[in-house]
């Protein structure tokens, strides 16, 4: 039996009932798992800047592990719990650098977000040299600022609220999206 499960309209719904006036902007904090060369698992949390219709975005320091482990294996997964709704969402894709993205995530960002990506690179231990950058005048992305882009192949979304458990798994198929109620 195959339902009309959309997880994207799922998890905008989750996000507008978290109370943000943009649900974009609420619960932007959520897991994403990449793999390393040894094929070991890192999970952390990344603040999620843009959900549109298949992709999610967020940025990094390409210096910085994460950037490593996408470059390396781009498969990768990102894990919400959404409270207001009772609902997690676990979506697996592929992680691909957006250049293209730059410029308009570089203006959004705040100069004191900004100045991660101007200072040395993540897990260098802090010397006295390596004090805080003003990043006030920074008008282009540096190097080191990294867009990336994840394409959604595959979520499952389990909404653990009454009546009852349900497991909902959209799958793709050519381009489309096939979902079917599971067992919980």
């Amino acid at each position: 039996m195959t339902e009309q499960f959309s997880w994207q309209d799922s998890l905008k719904a989750s996000l507008a009932a978290s109370g943000a006036r943009d649900p974009e902007q609420s619960v932007r904090s959520a897991q994403l798992a990449t793999v390393t060369v040894s094929g070991i698992p890192d999970v952390r949390t990344v603040i999620i800047r843009g959900i549109d219709g298949d992709d999610i975005t967020f940025n990094t320091d390409r210096r910085s592990a994460k950037a490593r482990h996408i470059g390396e294996t781009p498969w990768v997964a990102v894990s919400w719990y959404i409270p207001a709704t009772q609902t997690q969402y676990r979506l697996y894709g592929m992680a691909a650098e957006a250049p293209e993205l730059a410029e308009a995530m570089w203006a959004e960002m705040r100069p004191v977000d900004r100045r991660n990506y101007l200072g040395p690179p993540p897990g260098k231990p802090i010397k006295g040299e390596d004090a805080p950058v003003d990043a006030e005048d920074q008008a282009a992305a540096p190097e080191s600022f990294m867009p990336v882009k994840i394409t959604i192949e595959q979520a499952d979304v389990l909404i653990v609220g009454d009546p009852h458990h349900r497991w909902s798994c959209a799958r793709r198929t050519d381009g489309t999206w096939r979902s079917v109620p599971v067992v919980p």
